[in-house]
């Protein structure tokens, strides 16, 4: 985690995690185009629990969960960091 003065002395980057606040590692992209650490997004859906659904943290978009109720992980793809 980054500190303050380390937060204001650089701008935000496409290569941040909106999560963590730190450079993407082992970078995810959801639906909605907005990218995150894996470990970041994974922890995060796993917080909100079963019935919190998958949705993207930064613009609240809710990605479509199918009967066969699929992990959130699955609607992402790999990204380059």
């Amino acid at each position: 985690m980054k500190t303050p003065a380390e937060l204001l002395s650089r701008s935000p980057s496409t290569k941040d995690c909106s999560v963590c606040l730190d450079l993407l590692s082992d970078p995810v992209t959801v639906p909605c185009g907005h990218s995150y650490c894996l470990r970041c997004i994974r922890d995060y859906w796993d917080q909100m629990g079963p019935a919190g659904g998958c949705f993207c943290p930064q613009c609240r978009r809710r990605f479509r969960v199918h009967q066969n109720k699929l992990n959130c992980l699955n609607f992402c793809t790999r990204s380059k960091a």
